[in-house]
């Protein structure tokens, strides 16, 4: 079955931390599985993996969020799968598409010829058995604008928080005592500032404190046709970090959008990224996600995090 861009799906999500997805527990059974749209480029999709914004149940306390970078999930908005086995209040009426929580997801075919030589244990899956429908076509400019408003990366916001990750910035983020890798923050600064204001209900007290990020690795040589970001999916970036003079040539990987509770997680601000390298990355992350591409701005303007 071919997945496609605006699909809802029933996913497991894994098992979060914190304000994550699978972070919060009700009678002891975590609350990582519910239905998510697909919001990952057809053009990417035919890979093993796609990403995907969750369906939240809707609740008046929560509007701000449904504002800002989502929008509500009604019967006439979705074409109703066949197969569809999950109960249609689920995802009708009382619920909303978050996609202040994109998180990129196996996608694995139940035939798929190699699927017995990937790891045993797979924490976020796509669960083929559980399709529920489609958004129409007409709805999925909703997707598109609240997208954007998360991964815009062009809202300037002067100091924000003392220390707390930005647009541009390099992280250290930990699962446990354990450090899981260098991310770029690519969400808007001012989504974040907004994330933190926001207070959650019991029994979750705590503030939203989300950041959306990409995975970054080190480049160990140097090529032509990858500097003028030729590779699809892959945009190079220098990272200023703030422990050493210099810069350091590394990948940013943007087919791997993730969202993390940054206070949760322990994560830390290690360097930044140009401005100029960010507007590629952005460029990127659109193409990936299928969004109107950004207005190329000057060079050596500094945004948020991003330093020329």
């Amino acid at each position: 079955m071919t997945l496609k861009r605006g699909d809802i799906w029933v996913v497991d999500f894994g098992r979060g931390v914190g304000t994550e997805i699978g972070g919060k527990e009700t009678n002891g059974v975590q609350d990582s599985i519910r239905p998510a749209v697909i919001v990952s480029s057809d053009r990417y999709n035919d890979v093993l993996q796609v990403t995907v914004v969750p369906v939240m149940n809707y609740d008046e306390r929560y509007r701000e969020l449904s504002i800002n970078w989502g929008f509500k999930l009604t019967k006439k908005r979705v074409i109703e799968h066949p197969r569809n086995r999950v109960h249609r209040k689920l995802y009708y009426d009382y619920s909303f598409v978050d996609c202040g929580q994109l998180s990129t997801i196996f996608a694995i075919p139940p035939n798929f010829p190699g699927k017995n030589s990937l790891p045993a244990h797979i924490e976020t899956e796509l669960l083929w058995d559980y399709p529920c429908g489609t958004l129409r076509e007409e709805f999925l400019l909703r997707l598109d604008n609240a997208l954007q408003m998360v991964v815009g990366g062009d809202t300037i916001v002067g100091d924000l928080r003392d220390g707390s990750p930005v647009y541009g910035d390099v992280v250290e983020i930990r699962g446990g005592n354990h450090l899981m890798g260098h991310y770029l923050v690519i969400s808007s600064t001012g989504i974040d500032a907004l994330r933190e204001s926001i207070k959650l209900s019991p029994p979750n007290p705590e503030t939203l404190n989300h950041i959306t990020v990409i995975p970054i690795s080190y480049k160990d040589s140097y090529d032509p046709d990858e500097a003028l970001n030729q590779v699809p999916g892959i945009s190079l970036v220098h990272v200023q970090w703030d422990n050493q003079i210099g810069r350091e040539l590394w990948m940013a990987n943007c087919t791997s959008i993730n969202t993390f509770d940054r206070v949760t997680r322990s994560t830390k601000v290690v360097g930044h990224v140009t401005f100029d390298d960010m507007r590629w990355v952005a460029h990127r992350v659109r193409q990936y996600l299928d969004l109107p591409p950004l207005r190329l701005m000057p060079t050596g303007f500094p945004l948020g995090g991003c330093h020329a």
